[in-house]
Order: C-alpha cells, then structure tokens, then sequence
C-alpha cells in the first residue's frame, strides 16, 4: 500500500510499479464485512501459530494439497507470531489489517491516470491463484455481529 501511494503521490519519480500479492486493493467494507477496531483484530493475530498458517496456506496457496517440505516456510512465519517478538509482529499485523480495511487503494487506482497494463501480463493457470481474505481470517464477510466466524 505504501509503494502504491507514494507512486500516486509523485508519479514523476516512478517509472514502473510491480504488485506482488499486494495488500489493500479491495474495499472490505463495500464487501460487506464489518470493521473489527484493532484491539480486537490483536486477539485474533495473537491467536497465529503453526496450525492456523498451514492451514490458511493450504487452503489458499496450494489447492488444499500439502507437502512436508512446505513446513519450513511455515515454521519460519509461525515463530515470527510466537516466537520472542511475538507480540510486536501481532501488534504490526493488526495495523497492517485496519489500514487495509480503512484505506483501500482500489478507488485511488481508479483515478489514476497511468495505463494499467497488467491485465495484458499472462498468468500461469498451472499454478493456484493467491486469493484475498476479510481481516480476520474468512474469504467470505462475516455477520454483522462483530464477532469471528
């Protein structure tokens, strides 16, 4: 998000703009799912541990299938969350949710003047497609209730 704003901020000093996975391009809120202040959010990302990214990894960037040798890479995201700076990593995710919910960067592009050309980019259809999901974990808006699915 931060790249995406200085680029529209000083399109003079930016010459080409590569998104991967970014966050920030969907409006949660015309979705549907509610806003969860950031204390809240802190709950739930202080809850993060090995089980719930290789699930989440499963279920989004591998199809549902899992291969032992993907562990490392969870391993090395889990400790982030519950190893010694745990709580600052937790503290950092719940901002980054909230900015993302609060501060959506699709309607800024939406306005910008530059080409978007990456729709003419090919994909690999061979491969799973990162999907987004609402803050709090879910790919669908949660009730109204302000409470987790």
């Amino acid at each position: 998000m931060t790249a995406i704003r200085y680029a529209l901020m000083f399109p003079e000093a930016v010459e080409q703009l590569v998104l991967v996975n970014p966050i920030g391009l969907e409006d949660w809120q015309a979705k549907g799912a509610p806003y969860l202040a950031i204390d809240k959010e802190l709950i739930v990302e202080r809850q993060t541990n090995f089980d719930s990214i290789k699930e989440y990894e499963k279920r989004i960037y591998y199809g549902g299938q899992w291969q032992p040798q993907y562990d490392r890479w969870v391993d090395m995201l889990a400790g982030m969350f519950t190893g010694p700076g745990g709580d600052v990593v937790s503290g950092v995710q719940a901002r980054i949710f909230d900015m993302a919910f609060t501060q959506p960067m699709v309607h800024e592009l939406e306005r910008n003047s530059k080409p978007d050309d990456a729709d003419d980019r090919p994909t690999r259809p061979d491969r799973p497609r990162c999907k987004s999901r609402f803050p709090g974990g879910g790919e669908e808006p949660r009730k109204l209730s302000g409470t987790r699915a």
